[in-house]
């Protein structure tokens, strides 16, 4: 299985776990706590921070993102403030808030401001 797939899987498997702001796991999670532990469950070392992990992460356009490919929000001013990783063409997981935690949802592009790809994860 590939590192990608193993990522997605893990990813599944924290669907529905809370969302607390600051939290790296592995009961809870903040958007970029759960972009560091899914990175981390095959072997790749992340900051955690969602600016820091853009500023990680190789730029790509948004409309080429990919399985495995972490998605940003920014603020009108360009701070990036949430992340979410893609894993499948239509659909990603994030920690999307307290009131939904860990979800599964559409990928709508014109949604997020950024895409970043971390090379390790396709090595």
């Amino acid at each position: 299985m590939t590192k990608t797939k193993r990522l997605i899987q893990w990813l599944e498997g924290e669907r529905g776990r809370p969302y607390q702001w600051g939290a790296k796991g592995p009961d809870e999670w903040d958007c970029s706590g759960l972009v560091w532990g899914a990175f981390k469950s095959v072997g790749i070392l992340l900051p955690h921070g969602s600016a820091n992990q853009a500023r990680f992460a190789r730029r790509i356009a948004v409309a080429r993102a990919h399985e495995g490919c972490l998605i940003f929000k920014t603020r009108s001013t360009g701070v990036v403030y949430h992340v979410g990783i893609v894993v499948a063409p239509a659909a990603l997981i994030e920690a999307r808030g307290r009131k939904w935690g860990v979800v599964r949802r559409a990928f709508w592009r014109d949604e997020w401001n950024l895409a970043g790809k971390i090379d390790s994860l396709y090595a």
